[in-house]
């Protein structure tokens, strides 16, 4: 960055190499001369119908087109809606149910969700599946505790062990975090 006096009403004008900014039109570095408008940096030597907005270049592309999107089309996102199931008797006697959760890959929260909201979120485009990550578990909610093993094969799968396995094929361990393995659970035999 380098400094330069203009003649635009003595505004200080700036330079960048391309480390700086991101153009907010195309998401591609911004080369060139800048300036300081309303608390916002613009391309260019002063502030016209030509000048473009410019994002601090730490801000990915993603976030940059997302942001534009965003206010073209002023449909923000809801918030998730957190869903908690509730198993029937023939859910208990079928032994699981489908879960279904939304990550947000940006700061890691995990929400449980119903199958409508995953469905949604399943659907939208590549710029929000890149914020959010639909996840999708058969979760085991009757049976014994642990593992039945006899003569070292596993005769009847328990709910811990079985849940375990499923969670740690996720390869996601912050949601152990917030599913206990017996959650929902009924014990039987």
């Amino acid at each position: 960055m380098s400094n330069i006096r203009s003649k635009h009403k003595s505004t200080l004008v700036l330079y960048t190499d391309g480390t700086e900014y991101r153009l907010t039109s195309t998401g591609i570095p911004y080369i060139g001369l800048y300036h300081n408008y309303k608390n916002g940096m613009f391309s260019g030597v002063s502030h016209d119908k030509n000048s473009v907005k410019l994002f601090n270049i730490e801000v990915g592309p993603e976030s940059v087109t997302f942001k534009r999107l965003n206010t073209k089309f002023k449909k923000p996102l809801q918030p998730i809606k957190q869903y908690k199931p509730q198993p029937t008797d023939s859910d208990y006697a079928a032994t699981y149910i489908i879960r279904y959760f939304i990550k947000n890959t940006h700061d890691g929260i995990i929400i449980e969700v119903d199958v409508d909201t995953y469905s949604n979120y399943s659907k939208i485009d590549t710029l929000v599946k890149n914020i959010y990550r639909p996840i999708e578990i058969e979760w085991k909610i009757s049976g014994p505790e642990k593992d039945v093993v006899v003569d070292s094969y596993i005769v009847e799968t328990g709910i811990i062990d079985t849940n375990n396995r499923t969670l740690d094929k996720l390869d996601m361990p912050e949601i152990k975090a917030i599913l206990p393995l017996m959650d929902l659970a009924k014990i039987t035999s």
